[in-house]
């Protein structure tokens, strides 16, 4: 058997993807990473909730992180209010239903925040194609392979989609927290609901940065 002979090993090109920890995506990048940490935030009030509704019991909190779904750790909330006794609850119908309002309104926004953090995201240069009422520029959703998360984000503007989902989870997480406060404190007045923040439309072209828009006809820099 002849083994081969060692050959002078020639330079390859090596093929690289998109970092995304260039200037493109700085902006898209803050706003997506406030909007987790309020998400994360919002729940850990949540969780300060249910364990005052269960009367500061431990068990409550093994209870509550004992789910590693998110919506199943609110369903807990909801649950134990619609337990309650018919009685128990009329005589405070308001304050029951705003505390099953506040769950029902963050699985409203649950599917829009999975699209935002699981979102596959790509970089389209400013064209006279991109610019077309049918696309967009700027950084998208890479929706090329049919990701369903990607698709739920066609031509919205990442940016502003990301800082709305942060404010309406900002102001969630600020309601929870003086709902909790007014369980825990009959003097504290029942907080009013948070008004909720106008989703951008979709469908508007993105306005790029004067700085990348200059740059839009050289090669992307990887």
């Amino acid at each position: 058997m002849t083994l081969p002979t060692r050959t002078k090993r020639q330079k390859r090109n090596r093929h690289r993807g998109i970092s995304f920890s260039g200037r493109e995506f700085r902006a898209q990048a803050t706003a997506l990473g406030q909007l987790i940490f309020a998400w994360n935030d919002l729940h850990e009030q949540l969780a300060v909730i249910y364990w005052t509704l269960r009367g500061y019991a431990d068990v409550a909190i093994d209870d509550w992180n004992r789910p590693t779904v998110d919506a199943h750790k609110r369903n807990l909330i909801r649950k134990w209010v619609n337990d309650l006794p018919p009685n128990h609850r009329g005589a405070a119908a308001d304050m029951w239903n705003d505390v099953v309002w506040l769950v029902d309104t963050i699985d409203s926004l649950a599917d829009c925040r999975n699209d935002a953090a699981h979102a596959p995201v790509t970089i389209e240069r400013e064209s006279f194609l991109a610019r077309r009422d049918n696309f967009t520029a700027g950084v998208i959703s890479n929706s090329a392979w049919g990701n369903r998360r990607a698709k739920n984000l066609i031509r919205r503007n990442l940016l502003s989609e990301f800082r709305w989902q942060r404010t309406a989870a900002t102001k969630l997480r600020d309601y929870a927290l003086n709902v909790e406060r007014a369980l825990s404190d009959e003097h504290t007045p029942w907080p009013y609901r948070p008004k909720w923040p106008d989703r951008p439309h979709a469908g508007q072209p993105v306005a790029l940065p004067g700085w990348l828009a200059a740059r839009s006809r050289r090669p992307l820099q990887l």
